[in-house]
């Protein structure tokens, strides 16, 4: 294993060193005016699989590179030919029949809700292609949500989306889709977490640009440094905000 290893490493490194030297076809090519050389392509795919073969897929669980579970594989061949596709919001009071995977996927929802010590019969939920859906899906029910508490006479109420700078791209992602603006909170230097001294300040200074209504997005475990967000004290203060305005 170890010298199957080392042998693939080798062929990397000659296989990078004879792309440098080829540079200029590879980088330099008019495509798609000129095609690029076709055993430019090979060496390019060659380095990928070199790479690959380097990689210890045991530590890299998750990754969209990863090899599925076995029964992973088995379920979708099985369910492929009668998977519905996308459902939408299925768990919607009004939707109470379901049908082939859609009674799995209603099970897996009831799950999470059991796991975050919800009531199925208020909570709703589907599953998303991955993350960025997800987002854009919470920002639409939420942003729909805080409409429907205005006079019919404010609709066009301004909402705000509020983040930080360790805030996931797809939120702004999904906060342009949704056209609501996005606006960037400060960071607590010490913690990497929302700064709570400024939250009022910031707060002030939006409702001063005609915004009354906020959608807070927390992080919980930014990926370089660990912050979590503190919600419930955020939410504290938020409160006491509130109650000044």
């Amino acid at each position: 294993m170890l010298r199957k290893k080392m042998y693939a490493r080798a062929k990397l490194f000659l296989f990078r060193r004879l792309i440098q030297l080829s540079g200029y076809l590879l980088f330099n090519a008019e495509f798609p005016v000129r095609q690029k050389p076709s055993w430019i392509v090979r060496i390019m795919v060659e380095v990928i699989e070199s790479e690959i073969a380097t990689w210890n897929m045991e530590e890299t669980l998750g990754a969209v590179y990863c090899q599925p579970h076995p029964l992973a594989s088995y379920a979708w061949k099985k369910l492929v030919d009668v998977n519905s596709n996308n459902m939408g919001n299925w768990s919607s009071k009004e939707k109470n029949k379901v049908f082939g995977t859609q009674k799995i996927e209603r099970l897996l929802v009831y799950q999470c809700i059991q796991l975050l010590g919800g009531n199925k019969k208020s909570w709703e939920g589907y599953l998303t292609s991955g993350g960025t859906e997800g987002n854009i899906f919470s920002l639409w029910i939420v942003r729909n949500y805080l409409r429907s508490l205005m006079p019919i006479n404010r609709k066009k109420t301004k909402v705000c989306v509020v983040g930080t700078s360790t805030t996931h791209f797809s939120v702004i992602k999904a906060a342009n889709i949704l056209d609501i603006p996005y606006t960037v909170f400060p960071l607590q230097e010490s913690t990497w977490t929302l700064s709570i001294s400024s939250l009022e300040t910031a707060l002030v200074k939006l409702k001063k640009q005609g915004f009354v209504q906020f959608i807070f997005v927390l992080t919980l475990g930014y990926t370089q440094t660990g912050a979590n967000d503190p919600i419930d004290t955020i939410d504290k203060h938020l409160s006491k905000i509130e109650k000044k305005t």
